[in-house]
């Protein structure tokens, strides 16, 4: 069961990203994101997202449930992408 939801999860996480941007488009995806981590979904999950990178997300979390579902992580605030760490 858990190979499968997880693999349900990817697959409505791709038909997401492929909606347009509708009205209800975020809390459907977190409701089935809920269900189908209770299911017993694997909650960390990797995926491309609109900009061309890649990210590791944590679908217990609403936010990155939402990047996860929407391709989309901070793209409004581009200089957030390509920060440099810094080193301690």
């Amino acid at each position: 069961m858990h190979e499968a939801a997880t693999m349900l999860m990817r697959s409505f996480a791709r038909a997401g990203r492929a909606l347009p941007a509708i009205k209800g488009r975020g809390s459907l995806a977190i409701a089935l994101s809920s269900l189908l981590l209770k299911a017993g979904a694997n909650h960390i999950v990797q995926c491309k997202m609109a900009a061309g990178h890649r990210l590791q997300l944590d679908c217990r979390v609403p936010g990155h449930c939402w990047a996860f579902f929407s391709g989309k992580y901070d793209d409004e605030r581009p200089h957030l992408r390509g920060a440099s760490v810094p080193e301690w």
